[in-house]
């Protein structure tokens, strides 16, 4: 895995604790923002052929990103 790639997973991963965090404190304003940093996150990803499978195991987190793609 390329320096590139470990920091966007690193990213994702972390949009995706601070989505859950938002989601479980009832700041929904707050979520929503971190599933477009996570849609954004995989947007970068796919224009630089990185592949992503994988690296949001929870299925509701990974509809929501997929949800927000064009």
């Amino acid at each position: 895995m390329s320096q590139f790639q470990a920091v966007l997973r690193d990213r994702v991963e972390e949009a995706v604790r601070e989505m859950c965090a938002a989601r479980e404190g009832g700041n929904d304003g707050r979520a929503e923002f971190y599933v477009a940093r996570l849609a954004e996150l995989f947007e970068l990803a796919a224009r630089h052929g990185v592949d992503t499978q994988g690296w949001v195991e929870d299925p509701a987190v990974a509809a929501l990103v997929t949800s927000t793609r064009h």
